[in-house]
């Protein structure tokens, strides 16, 4: 696949934690949630904003995602929000783009530093700093574009987190597109500052065409795409491979064919010289036995007289 690279180092530092194994120091504030279950996450970060719709669909994404703040294997992703270096940089887009001040940042949890960094930080930086048609232009380009590097980082943990992720940034893309802004799920309210916020008529919340159920159709349909350009590209790559072997057995070809020309003309040639040598030792045979019978008739000739 054209992968495709390429994009802002901040959406791809979730990808590069990763692999970090180095320790790292960390803000208190991860203290906040540390030790707490599954279900101790879930209960405190809950949302009833009174918008059930996004609240829904944020408490939906929350049964997987609370993962993120009691499973050992997301301990490099928690450290990264809160180490002094790599938190910087994090700190920076809530400032620029959310209006968080650095007291408010201090005081947010690891948590919701996380949450609102991937929902809703993330596309307001799209929105403020791109054009619209080059990440909203379609829900598969604000997919790839926006939310891309954050899902493969998630995809390399949990697949299910991954398509979980999907899922509530599909809902992201609907409320974007209809009303040029972001919503923020943990406060209720949109980076425009409206409260009220309308059922997004897109989406439907029933078991019968969940977003889940959407998403995983188009994400199948990309994924096939995305087959057929490899299988494609595939098939180019071993037509140019095939036509290169073709090019170089054309070229041995023509090179024994002319070592053999090379051979023929030199044998030719070797036989013309031959063939003069022969002549000229004839010519030069025949004047000699000429001479010699001149000679002799020269002393017979000589004795009678």
């Amino acid at each position: 696949m054209k992968k495709k690279l390429k994009r802002q180092i901040l959406s791809m530092v979730l990808v590069l934690v990763c692999v970090l194994n180095m320790g790292i120091t960390v803000f208190a504030d991860e203290e906040y949630d540390a030790g707490m279950t599954r279900e101790e996450v879930i209960e405190k970060y809950s949302v009833h904003t009174g918008n059930k719709q996004a609240d829904a669909v944020f408490n939906k994404y929350l049964e997987k995602a609370s993962n993120l703040m009691v499973d050992e294997k997301y301990e490099n992703v928690r450290r990264a929000f809160g180490d002094e270096d790599l938190g910087t940089y994090y700190k920076e887009y809530f400032i620029t783009y959310a209006g968080v001040t650095e007291e408010e940042w201090g005081k947010m949890t690891i948590f919701e530093r996380m949450f609102s960094f991937y929902l809703y930080v993330m596309p307001l930086h799209y929105l403020m700093e791109y054009s619209y048609d080059s990440a909203f232009a379609t829900l598969e380009i604000y997919l790839d574009k926006v939310c891309g590097d954050i899902y493969e980082g998630f995809q390399y943990y949990d697949t299910e987190l991954a398509e979980a992720y999907y899922e509530i940034m599909e809902w992201q893309y609907y409320y974007i597109t209809e009303n040029r802004a972001v919503y923020n799920f943990m406060t209720g309210e949109d980076s425009l500052g409206n409260t009220k916020i309308e059922e997004i008529e897109e989406v439907k919340l029933t078991e019968e065409n969940s977003l889940g159920d959407t998403l995983k159709e188009k994400i199948s349909e990309v994924k096939q795409e995305i087959e057929e350009e490899d299988a494609k590209e595939q098939e180019n790559i071993q037509e140019s491979m095939k036509n290169m072997e073709q090019e170089e057995e054309v070229e041995v070809v023509e090179a024994d064919v002319d070592e053999e020309d090379d051979a023929v003309d030199e044998t030719t040639e070797f036989m013309q010289n031959m063939w003069i040598v022969f002549v000229i030792l004839g010519a030069v045979i025949v004047a000699l036995v000429v001479a010699l019978l001149v000679l002799i008739i020269q002393r017979k000739n000589s004795g009678k007289n």
